[in-house]
């Protein structure tokens, strides 16, 4: 229980607020939801706030749903995919304030009301890996938070704002759309059972979240419009408590977030700084724990200048608070943060072969069948968005059947997409022959040059050809269909060889890895294994390389990850909306992700999305079943899920949208 104030407001004695957390608020068994509102560019205790919060989900106590960007300039969110993917988190769900110059007045790099604007931003940009090295591509704010909230169990999130206040007053005043048919009030009041606000000095005073640079209107319309609890972390709590990184620690070293504070301090990469966001973050987490107490009664009165006031008194709209530092406990609350902060980041228990996966640059064939699902349209779109993010090179698209309208298909969405001399090769017979119900539909309406999939190169030909001329060990395969034209190449002449040599890593959509040691009954379907049997027995046994299988429990039945039905938003011309549309004989519809995660797990390695059990080897039988052998060194790995399914459906969904290059 949390003990308030004699007084009922404000009294200044935080002695008598000798807190134990309240239930909604202790550090609880499951991880908390949370999503990160920052203003990351201003200061570096941003960056800081970030490290921090992936250490708390490396331990188990946070998981990430997203991060937006309240400030504008164009590197924002590059340095935030930064600072996430070096703690192996490169899918976080990001979305940019849509207000390119808020907070970016006076000069490029020191507007009016901001210090040391972009002092690293930029450089971790383009220093470390990131999906938006050139700040284009991150999707609005808005509609991100709607799209993540509606994703959410309800009552089963908490938001972070460790910024200014724009991009939460704009979900507020957000209408129903695809996401929700909730406008943006009744969307939050469903969601969120609590918003964390750094900005502001309590009992009164303020702060550049809620003054500096037009972020007034903002703090008042959240803290008069929020339909549930807010909770305010003022400067005082976090201003007195400085942290920062030690020079001596070598497993910082690389870390964007100690280079972040390193920038802002001129080279001093030593320099202590307040803690102000940290402090929100910290509490957003774990509760008032031992080093904070609570003030409950009243709530927070914000002026249109941005100064703040506790005041007496319910606020009408929602359940304010604010929190308070526990008398002696400075110490401890600065233990707290400095241990999150300088906290190693967590590695893949294990991953064995899955560390092949994503290793730049990502020289990629695709071997799909392009026919009986709509998904492998879904694939391919999504390996064109990360080939123009630099993400991915592609070498060529195999099909593995033999539908007349398969080639004609991938050549259409290869045109599309701006690489209409992407190489296509084909399987001849014998090989499968299934129908299609939008492989026809896709070629005829969009332009392209292959006529018929036999007019295409035989696939293993192609296969022979693209590798004689790439490094060795330097090509990345991904399967996400049936196995006919891998058997076949190791069948011909020189071929084990040509794929040892070449080849650094297979990645292979089939299989159904439930239980420990796994194994697969057939009970759920395994089409990938099962419509080519013999070259699937032959391939997986005799692959000479390493294996990374996507099983279906990560990414189709019973995973519960969909994704397609944002598609209705694209033009009707698009390629892969086409594809979903005739496939459902109507407006697109979400469809499992089987081939989509295969394709990004080759493109972009584990991640925050999965882990992977990189022990063992697959005992697979004539009749597709097997049983996963932990003793076996077969240098194999399979998925396994990490994030929820509700993160990697936004990440999917984000490249499914993306604008394609030169349209």
């Amino acid at each position: 229980m949390v003990v308030r104030s004699g007084t009922g407001h404000y009294c200044g004695m935080r002695h008598v607020l000798l807190t134990l957390a309240t239930a909604l608020l202790c550090h609880a068994a499951d991880p908390v939801r949370i999503i990160l509102d920052t203003d990351i560019a201003s200061d570096c205790d941003d960056a800081g706030a970030v490290a921090m919060l992936n250490a708390l989900a490396d331990a188990g106590e946070a998981e990430i749903v997203g991060m937006m960007v309240s400030t504008g300039g164009p590197w924002g969110a590059s340095a935030l995919d930064a600072i996430n993917a070096w703690y192996g988190r490169p899918s976080v769900p990001i979305g940019r304030v849509e207000a390119p110059d808020f907070w970016v007045g006076g000069s490029p790099d020191r507007p009016a009301g901001a210090s040391n604007y972009e002092s690293y931003n930029r450089v971790l940009a383009q220093r470390f890996p990131n999906r938006f090295p050139d700040g284009t591509g991150v999707p609005e704010a808005t509609g991100l938070y709607r799209r993540l909230l509606a994703a959410q169990p309800d009552a089963g999130l908490v938001v972070c704002s460790i910024g200014p206040l724009i991009n939460l007053a704009r979900l507020l005043d957000s209408p129903a759309d695809a996401s929700s048919p909730l406008a943006g009030v009744e969307l939050v009041r469903r969601k969120v059972r609590m918003l964390v606000v750094a900005g502001g000095r309590n009992p009164s005073g303020t702060s550049s979240n809620f003054s500096k640079a037009g972020a007034a209107p903002f703090a008042q319309a959240v803290a008069t419009r929020w339909p549930g609890r807010i909770v305010f972390v003022g400067n005082d709590v976090g201003g007195e408590i400085r942290t920062g990184w030690d020079a001596s620690d070598r497993a910082q070293v690389g870390n964007p977030a100690r280079l972040a504070y390193e920038l802002f301090h001129a080279g001093d990469a030593a320099k202590d700084r307040p803690s102000w966001d940290q402090a929100a973050v910290l509490f957003a987490v774990r509760g008032t724990g031992r080093v904070y107490g609570l003030v409950e009664e009243g709530h927070q009165a914000i002026d249109a200048g941005g100064r703040n006031a506790w005041t007496p008194g319910d606020a009408p709209h929602a359940d304010h608070a604010h929190v308070v530092r526990q008398p002696g406990m400075d110490a401890a609350l600065r233990q707290e943060i400095t241990a999150c902060m300088r906290q190693a980041r967590r590695e893949c228990a294990d991953p064995g072969p899955a560390a092949l996966l994503g290793r730049a640059p990502v020289r990629l064939i695709l071997d799909m069948d392009m026919d009986s699902d709509c998904d492998d349209a879904g694939a391919l779109g999504i390996m064109h968005a990360m080939a123009d993010r630099g993400e991915v090179e592609p070498l060529a698209v195999m099909i593995s059947g033999v539908n007349a309208w398969a080639g004609p298909c991938a050549d259409a969405i290869n045109t599309w997409y701006g690489r209409p001399d992407l190489r296509i090769g084909t399987a001849r017979a014998p090989a499968p022959d299934q129908a299609s119900r939008y492989a026809r539909g896709v070629a005829e309406r969009l332009p392209h040059r292959l006529q018929r999939s036999a007019d295409a190169p035989d696939a293993v030909e192609l296969y022979r050809e693209i590798l004689v001329q790439q490094p060795d060990a330097s090509v990345t395969v991904a399967t996400v269909g049936d196995m006919t034209n891998l058997a076949k190449l190791l069948r011909a002449p020189g071929g084990m060889e040509l794929v040892r040599a070449k080849v650094a890593v297979w990645v292979c959509m089939g299989g159904n890895f439930i239980g420990r040691p796994a194994k697969d009954d057939l009970k759920l379907g395994n089409n990938n294994f099962t419509l080519d049997p013999q070259s699937t027995y032959e391939a997986i046994t005799r692959w000479p390389t390493p294996i990374v299988f996507a099983g279906r429990e990560v990414c189709s039945v019973p995973s519960g990850v969909t994704a397609g039905a944002c598609l209705r938003d694209l033009p009707e011309d698009h390629p892969v909306r086409l594809a979903y549309a005739l496939y459902f004989g109507g407006p697109p519809q979400d469809r499992h992700v089987a081939d989509l995660v295969a394709v990004v797990a080759a493109v972009r390695g584990l991640g925050g999305l999965w882990d992977a059990q990189g022990r063992g080897g697959m005992v697979l039988a004539r009749d597709m079943t097997f049983a996963w052998d932990e003793a076996r060194d077969a240098r194999q790995a399979y998925l396994l899920k990490r994030a929820p399914d509700a993160q990697v459906r936004v990440a999917l969904e984000q490249l499914l949208m993306q604008p394609t290059r030169g349209r």
